[in-house]
């Protein structure tokens, strides 16, 4: 383990053992020491301490590095992030995944309806152009059966 993710389970221990002391010589006073004491362990706990919080700030700064990445996401998706968060701000991933599903089947619904027009489009001009009767009537059929999404 590096110095940066070592617990500081030691010298958590290490302070429980010293407080009893310091708070006896404090007299009602029973916080653990500080670095302003003379004590080492104290000193040892205060730089603890610092160290402890610059990791918190780097979490919290790749967190919201990451938070901010999947509003991108979101914005590049059409959807509001607001409207896709709890009110504590984790994602509402049942709800995302609906709308995303959703989206996708009237993109293929749209999709799936410009073809059918473009075929019938074509049936049309195939019916318009055609002078036997019998093929006209088939090529009118086919557009009105591709309109009405039959088989």
């Amino acid at each position: 383990m590096t110095d940066a993710t070592k617990p500081a389970g030691d010298l958590v221990q290490r302070l429980r053992q010293e407080r009893r002391p310091t708070a006896w010589t404090r007299g009602l006073d029973t916080d653990y020491p500080t670095a302003w004491e003379p004590n080492l362990l104290c000193h040892e706990a205060a730089a603890e301490i610092v160290r402890l919080g610059c990791l918190v700030e780097a979490v919290r700064g790749a967190f919201n590095r990451e938070c901010d990445d999947a509003d991108a996401i979101l914005r590049i998706l059409g959807l509001e992030p607001a409207n896709c968060r709890t009110e504590g701000g984790s994602l509402m991933l049942p709800e995302l995944l609906g709308a995303i599903e959703h989206r996708d089947v009237m993109t293929r619904r749209a999709a799936r309806k410009a073809e059918r027009e473009r075929c019938a489009a074509i049936c049309d001009t195939v019916a318009q152009n055609t002078t036997a009767p019998q093929r006209r009537c088939c090529a009118e059929d086919v557009g009105r059966a591709i309109r009405q999404d039959q088989p």
